[in-house]
């Protein structure tokens, strides 16, 4: 890779199917795009879903991507990707489950509302499923306004389940916490180990 890299920030999630399989195949398989390579990656978190439609609960992660691409280029491999893998939009309903969904949360510093791509995520600031692993292994990087541990510190986690970590056998039961995350309790408060 030349010195015209950026720092891409991607959210990853599953809920239906092998959930860790397809995750685990979208990262490898967003890893090895041309002219980039993943360079971060956080725990799997179990995660209640977002929206009306009553569904399985998602696994999630977020990864942190060097490339050369452009983000509309990154975008479209992504989808490409998440195509792969088996993912239908045309076929699926707003808010409902997803064999994989694969978002671009931020594209280095850049800003942009454009009707094909929004950058950052124009929800991720809402959306602790995003916020969790993103601080987990960039809490200090600043997206818009603020970093992403400020963004995090400003939304709801009651309903988080705890992190999973990495382990290759997940008990992927659902668990209701009123404490955040352990990544999540060092960031948020300081002293709790």
């Amino acid at each position: 890779m030349n010195a015209r890299t950026t720092t891409a920030w991607i959210g990853l999630g599953s809920n239906l199917g092998d959930r860790k399989t397809l995750v685990d195949a979208a990262v490898s398989r967003v890893g090895h795009l041309a002219k980039t390579r993943l360079t971060a990656r956080s725990s799997y978190y179990k995660t209640e879903p977002v929206g009306p439609v009553p569904q399985e609960w998602f696994l999630n992660i977020t990864v942190a991507l060097r490339t050369e691409l452009t983000p509309d280029a990154l975008l479209a491999a992504c989808q490409a990707v998440e195509a792969e893998l088996g993912r239908n939009r045309a076929a699926e309903i707003r808010w409902g489950p997803r064999l994989v969904d694969i978002d671009l949360i931020a594209f280095g510093n850049e800003t942009r509302f454009d009707a094909g791509l929004t950058l950052p995520h124009p929800r991720f600031a809402e959306r602790a499923f995003v916020l969790v692993p993103l601080a987990e292994i960039a809490g200090g990087v600043r997206i818009g306004d603020r970093t992403a541990d400020d963004h995090l510190a400003a939304v709801d986690i009651t309903v988080w389940s705890a992190s999973i970590g990495s382990s290759p056998t997940l008990d992927l039961e659902p668990k209701r916490v009123t404490e955040p995350p352990g990544c999540c309790r060092r960031l948020l408060r300081p002293g709790l180990a």
